[in-house]
């Protein structure tokens, strides 16, 4: 974890840099927003602390540079580090964690992060024979659980079969655009 948080910091800088003076500052401060998700709340802390006009792209950049700091702050959770077993339910958290922030590193920098990550989970081994190595456990339960576009349409598109959803709940992102659907 100590060597995907240092590759994820000089991203998270540099990138932040566009938007604000002091980066890590404002990811400190991003507990406010962490404590209260609402609309006016995230407004207001990114217009306070980029001192401008943000564009909506810019807005989206900022927040998931965000994340990827929470994320990587969390990948160190401490509950996290008290097991006996890789693939235990503690490990797997921790590396869903670290999946996430590598995902956001590749959508606001195009870093690829992953395959480096997954040769250090190799070095630690694990106690069952299926599992073998903590990169075997990263795919087996961490890759495959990340959810992505097609997964959410697929899970609405089966659930609107047994669930009536309310008007303001149909709608999706398409190509960066709201759709009702």
């Amino acid at each position: 974890m100590d060597w995907l948080s240092n590759a994820v910091a000089p991203i998270y800088e540099e990138q932040m840099k566009q938007f604000v003076g002091d980066p890590w500052k404002t990811r400190n401060d991003y507990i406010s927003v962490i404590l209260n998700r609402t609309p006016e709340t995230v407004a207001n802390f990114l217009s306070s602390q980029a001192g401008r006009r943000l564009d909506d792209d810019e807005k989206s950049k900022m927040l998931k540079l965000l994340e990827m700091q929470r994320h990587a702050m969390l990948m160190f959770t401490s509950c996290g580090w008290f097991f006996d077993e890789i693939s235990g339910i503690e490990g797997i958290q921790v590396m869903k964690y670290a999946l996430r922030a590598i995902h956001l590193a590749r959508e606001t920098a195009g870093a690829e992060l992953e395959n480096e990550y997954k040769q250090i989970l190799e070095k630690a081994p694990s106690n069952k024979a299926n599992v073998k190595n903590g990169a075997r456990a990263y795919e087996m339960y961490v890759q495959s659980a990340a959810i992505d576009l097609h997964r959410v349409g697929a899970h609405y598109a089966v659930s609107s079969l047994f669930e009536e959803y309310q008007a303001s709940h149909r709608h999706i992102l398409l190509f960066g655009a709201e759709r009702n659907i």
